[in-house]
């Protein structure tokens, strides 16, 4: 798996809607975790990381070298439950 940028991040959970506290809650992080990774400010050990993207992926979200795009995500009824991270 390629290690999305700072930016891919941000990117990503901006084409979802989500605020920090948001995507945080839903990846079961701490605010601040996500946000010192969106800034760059902070490399998420890997099994933080994979449950951030198990999350944006779960949702529509296909992370690429440089890019994001949006990908048919399965329905999702309710609030997506929390990852182990």
């Amino acid at each position: 798996m390629t290690r999305p940028s700072a930016a891919q991040l941000r990117a990503a959970r901006a084409w979802l809607g989500w605020s920090r506290s948001q995507a945080a809650h839903r990846c079961g992080l701490a605010y601040e975790t996500v946000a010192r990774a969106e800034r760059g400010k902070l490399r998420l050990e890997p099994q933080s990381m994979r449950a951030l993207l198990a999350v944006y992926v779960v949702h529509g979200v296909e992370f690429g070298p440089n890019a994001i795009r949006a990908v048919p995500a399965p329905s999702v009824i309710g609030p997506s439950p929390p990852c182990a991270a």
